[in-house]
């Protein structure tokens, strides 16, 4: 492509001069992104949308850009009755940009590392995890401050704190090593493949693959 172009020290300096420029507009880019966009616009309406759709108090610590991760949201916590339900340290996504501006996050994948999550089976014999889950639209909705589109989730090195209240005394159980990766076509199914280390007198490995189905709170699938 280049065959007979001569690179003169004039041409050089100019590809460094443009090379400088891109780099300066990237940098500040991503700076004006990091320092004021995010955390001003789109770090409440996170936490907003999340508290509307499940009816639960949300916080985030921080928000910010990686050229590597996309989208990392720090500190993600969400609150049951003053307790936390679901804590994240550490959640990362791609996500397409076009979409913020009509007021919607469309993201194809998520991943969260190291999150703690408390399941719990209630004495009604319900799960106080089902209402993380917005439930499909019936009549007229208010309009939420930001709307969620996620394709798949992805949970790492995490654990869970198992109790059920159907029991007495109530049963307990801690699950860790919890690894999961999760199809949503959301508000119906979720379609899922995990693995998990459940502690006893020795570590016992489960795995699972299948179904949940959300609306009737069932799952379909094997486990071994």
């Amino acid at each position: 492509i280049f065959s007979g172009y001569e690179f003169t020290s004039t041409t050089m300096k100019k590809l460094l001069v443009i090379l400088l420029a891109l780099a300066i507009l990237i940098a500040g880019g991503l700076t004006y992104l990091n320092k004021v966009f995010l955390p001003a616009k789109i770090k409440s309406l996170i936490v907003l949308a999340v508290s509307d759709a499940t009816q639960k108090k949300a916080c985030l610590d921080a928000l910010e850009f990686s050229l590597v991760k996309g989208l990392v949201l720090k500190n993600f916590v969400i609150y049951d009755a003053g307790k936390p339900l679901l804590s994240i340290p550490d959640v990362s996504c791609r996500f397409l940009i076009w979409p913020i501006f009509k007021r919607q996050l469309v993201i194809p994948a998520i991943s969260l590392n190291r999150a703690s999550i408390f399941l719990q089976r209630r004495a009604d014999n319900s799960i106080n995890l089902r209402k993380l889950f917005p439930a499909p639209a019936s009549g007229t909705q208010p309009a939420q401050p930001l709307r969620f589109i996620i394709s798949k989730i992805t949970i790492t090195n995490s654990r869970i704190d198992f109790r059920d209240d159907t029991l007495k005394p109530a049963f307990t159980k801690s699950i860790t090593g919890f690894d999961l990766t999760a199809y949503l076509s959301l508000p119906a199914s979720i379609k899922l493949k995990l693995k998990a280390n459940l502690e006893a007198v020795s570590l016992i490995l489960l795995e699972a693959q299948g179904e949940y189905r959300i609306p009737e709170g069932e799952f379909s699938g094997r486990f071994s």
